[in-house]
């Protein structure tokens, strides 16, 4: 559990992604740039259901351990007890984006290189 003081982000500022129910921005903690995906109310939503959301998919990300799979470093809830509690997953920053991102770009990559991380994706799902 990381407390959210222990936490540095732009919040309310834009995020860097945006999903249906999420928000990830680009952060610090103990001086780690780090992604902190921060759980929203979509419309229509309880707060008793994002802490639903949020809980599958931390023990999803607890299950894993892999050089090959982002690392988590923790979770923080604030405000837990109140109307609108806040919930976030602390995990490591990727400079370059997601996979897709950097399949998508425009960088050259060798079919060697490739293959690497064609092997490291199988190997992260193994």
């Amino acid at each position: 559990m990381i407390k959210p003081d222990e936490l540095k982000y732009e919040h309310p500022k834009e995020p860097f992604m945006t999903t249906s129910n999420s928000e990830v921005y680009r952060g610090q903690y103990h001086g780690f740039t780090v992604a902190i995906k921060r759980y929203i109310d979509p419309v229509n939503t309880s707060p008793k259901e994002v802490r639903t959301f949020f809980n599958k998919e931390v023990e999803t990300m607890r299950r894993f351990e892999s050089p090959n799979i982002l690392r988590m470093f923790g979770i923080c809830v604030q405000d837990e007890e109140g109307t609108h509690p806040h919930f976030f997953i602390i995990m490591e920053y990727c400079e370059k984006g997601s996979l897709r991102q950097v399949l998508d770009s425009d960088c050259k990559l060798s079919w060697t290189r490739k293959a690497r991380m064609c092997l490291d994706a199988a190997q992260g799902l193994y």
